[in-house]
C-alpha cells in the first residue's frame, strides 16, 4: 500500500455531496448535504459541550445539520448563528435530515444513540443555557 503525500491528501475529494429528498417540503423537494469538514466537526464538539464535559443534547442535532447542509457546489448554506431557524421547520423533516447528516458524518454508535434518545427535546427548541445560542 502506497503512502499518500501531502499533496495527494489535499487534492482528495473526500466529502461527496449527497442530494436528500424532503417529501415534507414538496414532492420534488430536496437538499444538498455533505460530510462536515474537520474544522466544523471540531467546532461542533465545542458548541455542544456543556460545562460538565457532557454533550449538549439540545444543540447537537441542529448543529450537525447546519454544518452539513450545502449548495450544489458543496458550500455551506447555513451560518452557525442561524441554527435556531431550523427549529421552526417541520419536526419530521428536521429529524429525517438530522439523522441523515449524522449518518453522512459517520457519527454512529453511542453518540448517535444519544442524539436519537434526546431528539424530542431537540425538536422542542429548548436549547440549554450551555449552548452556543446563549
Amino acid at each position: 500500500m502506497a503512502v499518500l503525500t501531502k499533496e495527494q491528501i489535499i487534492e482528495l475529494e473526500d466529502r461527496p455531496i449527497e442530494l436528500v429528498p424532503v417529501p415534507e417540503w414538496g414532492d420534488d423537494a430536496q437538499v444538498a448535504m455533505r460530510g462536515m469538514s474537520a474544522f466544523d466537526r471540531n467546532k461542533l464538539e465545542g458548541l455542544c459541550m456543556g460545562d460538565g464535559g457532557e454533550s449538549d443534547k439540545y444543540a447537537l442535532m441542529t448543529y450537525v445539520l447546519v454544518f452539513s447542509l450545502c449548495d450544489e457546489a458543496g458550500v455551506r448554506t447555513w451560518a452557525d448563528d442561524e441554527a435556531p431557524l431550523l427549529l421552526d421547520k417541520c419536526g419530521a423533516a428536521f429529524h429525517t435530515l438530522a439523522m441523515k447528516a449524522i449518518d453522512i458524518n459517520g457519527m454512529a454508535g453511542a453518540q448517535q444513540l444519544e442524539v436519537v434518545k434526546n431528539s424530542d427535546a431537540v425538536l422542542s427548541g429548548d436549547f440549554s443555557s450551555d449552548s452556543a445560542s446563549s
